[in-house]
């Protein structure tokens, strides 16, 4: 009863843990292996970027009739740890110890659970894994790593055999499709073992850094859809989860909008810094606004003027006469004509153009104190720049 409910239960899972040593079993009676379960052992091991026994490589071109069998590494290394402990306490012995140690707490297994935590969203499954865990902050959290995974996923995770006595463990996986290597360097926890006997292995530098750089005219930074603080245009740098960063403005102005890097692939490790440069662009409504404002300046500087050559406004005449000017009244002859323009590298936001105007003043003569109206137009040159700290433009001229 024991022996058929382990072969109904247990095939499977041991089969898709151990598919080579699979294949060799079922071909212990000398006979070929069935088609179904050839098709099914070649797909788990080309899943797991194993090499195809010969007599498997027909196999995959036969349609599966049954489910794949199942190849998830952290199942799989649960299956060889009990198998192992099974095997340790039944008999004892040097080689279930060290196969437990190699197979199921390796730096690689653990390099491995680590970068499987970032791609499956587990933000503090993933910082469990370093030796060095940082506090959990906003672009630590599961709300910051889902924004990277949606906007590249990171999948296909593998790991190659530790490099050099220092434990540093080469890994590769995909960001969004494309393919990334890494070396991940591995300390050992001595004190606190898997169950009193196995190492327990973290990594040191797993994390990624960024920094990001805009025009202070942009009202704020984002970073994985998180604000971040800025400092004279500048995050400093930020720690991340490795994979695809996102980095923009302040989501809600229907005036400004935030390009340049807004997507960037960052990697693990101390010395991969990466860098962010955001530029700022007006849409066709704040193109549209900066004009208006313009405008609304324009007409608010004439209406408040008092000379001929009033303060703080682009316009200026004189007369020629040894009277007194008094009852001066300015105003807009047309609309003007104003462009807009933005530094591509500060975000600052400046206008040109010219605009129409007349004055209408009176001379007194100083020597019998008679009036004489006078009126004069011209078209004037502007120049000037838009401030959007309070939200809406406005604009201030130039001398």
């Amino acid at each position: 009863m024991l022996i058929a409910l382990a072969a109904r239960f247990l095939t499977r899972p041991l089969a898709g843990t151990f598919p080579r040593t699979a294949a060799w079993l079922t071909r212990l009676p000398g006979q070929a292996v069935h088609p179904q379960w050839a098709a099914l052992l070649a797909d788990s091991l080309s899943r797991t970027g194993r090499p195809t026994p010969a007599y498997l490589l027909p196999s995959p071109t036969a349609p599966l009739t049954n489910p794949p069998l199942s190849v998830n590494p952290r199942r799989n290394r649960t299956i060889t740890a009990a198998l192992g402990i099974v095997v340790l306490l039944g008999v004892g012995g040097y080689a279930a110890d060290k196969l437990i140690a190699a197979q199921v707490y390796s730096p690689q297994s653990a390099a491995e659970d680590y970068l499987n935590a970032i791609s499956e969203g587990h933000a503090a499954n993933a910082l469990a894994h370093l030796a060095d865990r940082p506090s959990s902050g906003p672009l630590l959290s599961d709300a910051a790593l889902a924004a990277q995974l949606k906007a590249a996923p990171l999948r296909n995770v593998k790991v190659q055999d530790v490099e050099g006595d220092d434990a540093t463990v080469s890994v590769s996986y995909s960001v969004g499709g494309h393919q990334r290597k890494a070396d991940l360097s591995m300390v050992a926890d001595h004190k606190h073992k898997h169950f009193g006997l196995w190492l327990r292995w973290k990594v040191s530098d797993g994390l990624a850094h960024i920094e990001v750089t805009a025009p202070a005219a942009l009202p704020g930074i984002q970073v994985d859809g998180k604000q971040v603080a800025a400092d004279d245009g500048t995050t400093g740098v930020l720690t991340v989860f490795p994979g695809a960063v996102t980095t923009g403005g302040t989501a809600g102005s229907t005036f400004l909008k935030a390009g340049g890097d807004t997507l960037v692939t960052v990697e693990p490790g101390e010395s991969e810094e990466a860098s962010a440069t955001l530029t700022l662009t007006l849409t066709a409504a704040g193109a549209e606004a900066v004009r208006e404002a313009t405008r609304d300046a324009l007409t608010s500087c004439l209406s408040a003027a008092t000379d001929l050559e009033p303060a703080d406004c682009p316009m200026h005449d004189y007369d020629d006469s040894w009277g007194t000017v008094s009852d001066v009244r300015w105003a807009l002859s047309a609309e003007p004509e104003v462009n807009v323009q933005v530094d591509d590298e500060t975000g600052d936001v400046t206008v040109d153009g010219a605009f129409d105007a007349k004055v209408a003043y009176s001379v007194t003569d100083p020597l019998d104190d008679s009036n004489t109206a006078e009126k004069y137009s011209d078209t004037y040159p502007l120049t000037g720049s838009a401030d959007f700290s309070g939200g809406t433009p406005t604009v201030s001229f130039d001398e």
